[in-house]
């Protein structure tokens, strides 16, 4: 018996699908928050422009999942953000489906942006490729989030102090102090959900 089929006997038996398949219910609540994450994706691209060809993909026969790696473009006081493409060839990173899987994320949610600055280093230096999830904005503290600061995109940590977030780096110099995350001039795009393997030829 699949969601489908469970549903319809939901429905004309009058009793919900834990009565008579706990397992099936299970997948059932997974199956909704997979929608709701598609709804919040899906409003997110028509408020914020996003722009490039969303990616299909069978996710049970494929292995890895392709994310479309963008560009954000960002302005002041502007409620959202616009993704491009990175360039003509439609660039993309691939995620393992297991990944995807078992922490439940949807793959048309999920943006590769590269890291800007070293404010993050030792963790990101400049090129580094982070994975955002577009359906994951609300705060957590001490996780990791690419933000619209004042028009620019920037990836940080989230950081609770009392009753303000505030925008952490983990470089260790005192030119990268916290900044306050307030208003519309702090708008969390997405939660950073991956962080993809390093190149170390030529950077030592």
């Amino acid at each position: 018996m699949n969601i489908d089929v469970g549903i319809k006997f939901s429905k004309l038996l009058g009793v919900p699908i834990s009565a008579f398949s706990p397992a099936l219910a299970a997948h059932a609540d997974d199956f909704a928050a997979a929608k709701d994450a598609m709804a919040m994706a899906q409003t997110r691209e028509h408020d914020f422009g996003i722009v490039g060809k969303r990616i299909t993909v069978d996710a049970q026969q494929a292995e890895q999942i392709p994310i479309k790696k963008v560009s954000l473009t960002l302005r002041a006081g502007v409620m959202g953000f616009e993704a491009s493409q990175e360039d003509s060839s439609d660039s993309t990173i691939d995620l393992p489906r297991r990944f995807i899987e078992e922490n439940k994320l949807v793959p048309q949610c999920l943006l590769a942006i590269g890291v800007k600055g070293d404010s993050m280093w030792p963790l990101m230096i400049e090129g580094d490729v982070v994975v955002v999830n577009i359906a994951d904005t609300k705060p957590i503290n001490n996780e990791f989030y690419a933000v619209n600061f004042e028009g620019e995109a920037v990836v940080k940590r989230l950081v609770r102090d009392g009753r303000e977030w505030y925008l952490a780096s983990m470089n260790p110099d005192p030119a990268y102090h916290r900044r306050a995350c307030r208003g519309g001039d702090c708008i969390i795009v997405g939660r950073v959900v991956r962080q993809e393997a390093r190149t170390l030829i030529g950077r030592v």
